[in-house]
């Protein structure tokens, strides 16, 4: 889990939660290829290192973010939406925060890379398994 310096602020908490979603994102200079139409499903959110959510994912002083749920729609037209579900600990107060990106993807025998307005990320593919890695922690999206 990553430290802040004591007295992080439930911004600064928000805005790792809103990094951690976008972490593994890069900018891309040119369009990317023709997205393909291979993967189209609804995909939860199974595990986070290897424990069904909720799992805390990023703890400092009296913050604590906790991804509650997340779920991955892609589509036949190669678009798809990606939601996470975040629960923020500060000190006495319980917030909830809905993370979404939406854009379009394109795959490759082992992998899928999604497409964000000028950023993308990445996640492996296998058969009816993503995973993405995100800072050392492994988030396994798994298809109905």
């Amino acid at each position: 889990m990553t430290r802040l310096p004591t007295g992080a602020t439930r911004a600064t908490a928000l805005m790792l939660a809103a990094v951690l979603l976008a972490a593994a994102c890069k900018k891309t200079t040119a369009p990317p290829e023709q997205p393909q139409f291979t993967l189209a499903g609804t995909y939860p959110l199974r595990t986070i290192n290897g424990f069904a959510p909720p799992q805390i994912v990023y703890e400092s002083g009296d913050t604590v973010v906790s991804v509650v749920a997340g779920v991955l729609f892609l589509l036949e037209d190669s678009t798809f939406t990606d939601s996470t579900d975040l629960q923020v600990l500060a000190g006495n107060t319980v917030t909830t925060e809905a993370a979404v990106a939406k854009g379009f993807f394109r795959t490759t025998p082992d992998s899928i890379t999604f497409y964000v307005g000028a950023l993308a990320y990445r996640m492996g593919r296998d058969d009816v398994t993503l995973t993405q890695l995100i800072d050392g922690v492994t988030f396994v999206y798994r298809q109905f």
